[in-house]
């Protein structure tokens, strides 16, 4: 974890070894200790929806992800580039809310048999 990185709600974050968004930050002080406490909405596959509770300041390895380095767009694609982006996409995704789970046979170049 970044020293001293306080998430802050709608962040991501990594804890666990899984990706989260931050949904709620509760902020609570014993015998003059700050801890806060996250409500976290998992944005994995796997576990996609799921919520999590956790004591920020006891998670081991937590990780903020710092928003300030991505790209500003500052013009836009061609339409046929963004065609292809969006193909490409829809050809490697393999997502549950995507699609079927099994998504090679529909995409691929596979003859499904009957």
């Amino acid at each position: 974890m970044a020293a001293q990185l306080i998430p802050e709600q709608g962040q991501l974050v990594q804890v666990r070894n899984r990706h989260y968004v931050v949904l709620d930050v509760d902020e609570h002080v014993d015998n003059g200790r700050l801890s806060r406490k996250l409500r976290l909405e998992c944005l994995d596959d796997d576990a996609l929806g799921d919520e999590l509770e956790v004591i920020w300041e006891r998670e081991v390895a937590a990780e903020v992800y710092d928003t300030s380095y991505l790209p500003r767009p500052d013009a836009f694609d061609a339409l046929d580039t963004f065609s292809a982006y969006i193909l490409a996409l829809r050809w490697s995704t393999n997502s549950v809310i995507a699609g079927p789970p099994l998504t090679a046979p529909f995409y691929g170049a596979v003859e499904v048999g009957v």
